[in-house]
């Protein structure tokens, strides 16, 4: 489980938690009002975008993805996950 907790008191996020990693099959994403989830493989293309918090990876090949969480508020970060 990846913890991130924000530490700039001008932004409105307070927490994201993806989990897990490695992913077997499903995808969490823990944060209040995100807005959309997108997932993109190592070449940038961009395989899934969903505003689920859980987003079934079970049909993609075993491979490293980058997961973009964006919120309504304009902020937005990309962490690095492996499907197993």
């Amino acid at each position: 489980m990846e913890n991130i907790i924000n530490t700039n008191h001008d932004q409105t996020i307070n927490y994201i938690i993806i989990h897990p990693n490695p992913v077997l099959n499903k995808l969490t994403v823990e944060m209040e009002d995100f807005n959309s989830i997108s997932i993109n493989d190592t070449l940038s293309n961009l395989i899934v975008k969903k505003n689920e918090n859980i987003i079934d990876l079970t049909l993609l090949s075993t491979e490293i993805y980058f997961v973009t969480i964006n919120n309504n508020k304009g902020f937005k970060t990309t962490k690095k996950k492996y499907k197993k």
